[in-house]
């Protein structure tokens, strides 16, 4: 026999209060998922009649929490837990015959598949137990992994290894002391930063990526505050969370210098795939991005917002046209043969300007010369330093004879 306990919704932070108050029933206890819990009854009827008082004594001390709950007393771990989703109360199963049909009759539910998987099978119209275990554990591994279809084939198959007592983690938490004792927030910040990145490390060993922080400050001769600050999303980044400890702590006024830090987080379990893309998630919000430029545009038309567009044209000035820009894309650095040296970009004037001749000029580096069934155009182009230590770039109209400036190097 086994019995699932289920709080659905339960905080991360409460998971350990669980635990406490379901060892009082079975020192035998596994905790597959938060919120979710596994119990042996073995040798416990000396102390319970029966089952369904043992049961209900569980779910009286989960109502004394005010938690929404189900305990299911069944023979298999992982259908005990479908039934639970579904049947909320005390539920006591008296044969494996009667808990596999009782399953078969359960929808789907989010807690007990891969939040991916449920999306997939409600896609597909695969609602109940019943539908999904009628698929092939094969297909299952073969399209969508190896973590899904061993939770095909333990639902479908009977158990074969008993309970391993197993307490869940213990939320993530650091303490700093703060020498001397200080209310600056900058100074703080510097502390709080440090405690967050090892309160990150350990979450990513766990797999898990961090929603809530928890900021307990305790004061020199005053009350400690404690304050929650929650993230917009799940995030491995220390400087979004940083920047909202910021902001809280610029809000709220200390009746005393801080005397010591306790960090505590809450978190989410996510995929390794997940952790690599929250921790190295570009600096650059192209989300954002394109928003602001649809708004832009929506203001003040669409080509309000352009970027240059190379054109194969042999004048400087005819080289290039400012075309709508309709989308945002990652810059392309070119790759060059001297990577230790700086790009020079050259700043190009709207009209050529006309000058005298340069008292210095460097060897010619280029000949420009237009076809002849356009206007007859030839130029020979120098960098040119000035007195100043500026370098422009110069040409020579061999047509007009006349020297012109057509930009700068920066």
């Amino acid at each position: 026999m086994i019995a699932c306990v289920t709080v659905p919704e339960l905080p991360t932070r409460q998971q350990e209060v669980l635990c406490n108050i379901l060892e009082k029933f079975s020192p035998n206890l596994q905790s597959p998922a938060p919120g979710v819990c596994w119990l042996d009854p073995s040798g416990l009827h000396h102390f319970y009649p029966d089952l369904q008082v043992w049961a209900e004594a569980i779910f009286g001390s989960l109502c004394a929490q005010n938690w929404r709950s189900a305990v299911v007393v069944g023979f298999h771990r992982y259908r005990t837990w479908a039934i639970a989703t579904a049947r909320p109360g005390v539920t006591v199963i008296k044969d494996a015959a009667a808990e596999q049909s009782l399953a078969q009759t359960v929808r789907l539910d989010p807690s007990t598949l891969p939040a991916w998987v449920y999306a997939e099978m409600q896609r597909l119209g695969i609602e109940t137990l019943a539908d999904f275990l009628a698929l092939s554990s094969a297909d299952i591994v073969l399209r969508y992994g190896e973590q899904a279809g061993a939770r095909h084939i333990a639902l479908k198959h009977a158990d074969e290894l008993p309970i391993q007592p197993q307490r869940p983690l213990r939320p993530a938490q650091v303490s700093l002391a703060v020498e001397p004792a200080d209310d600056d927030v900058p100074r703080l910040l510097f502390l709080i930063k440090n405690g967050v990145q090892k309160l990150l490390a350990e979450l990513s060993g766990r797999c898990h990526a961090l929603t809530a922080l928890q900021l307990r400050l305790t004061l020199d001769h005053a009350p400690a505050r404690t304050e929650r600050i929650e993230t917009a999303e799940p995030t491995c980044a220390v400087v979004p969370i940083i920047d909202l400890v910021r902001l809280r702590l610029l809000s709220v006024e200390l009746a005393a210098p801080v005397e010591q830090i306790d960090l505590l987080a809450e978190s989410v379990l996510v995929t390794p795939r997940q952790i690599s893309y929250l921790s190295a998630r570009p600096r650059r919000d192209f989300e954002a991005g394109k928003k602001a430029l649809a708004q832009v545009n929506a203001i003040f038309g669409n080509g309000a917002v352009t970027r240059p567009q190379l054109l194969s044209e042999h004048l400087p000035e005819h080289s290039f046209v400012f075309a709508p820009m309709l989308e945002l894309r990652s810059p392309h650095v070119p790759e060059t043969p001297r990577r230790s040296l700086l790009p020079l970009v050259r700043s190009l004037s709207a009209h050529p300007v006309r000058i005298a001749s340069p008292l210095y000029a460097s060897t010619r580096l280029s000949r420009i010369e237009t076809s002849w069934w356009q206007c007859l155009t030839a130029r020979d182009y120098y960098f040119v330093e000035t007195e100043a230590g500026a370098i422009l770039w110069v040409f020579f109209d061999r047509g007009h004879q006349r020297w012109f400036i057509h930009g700068a190097v920066n």
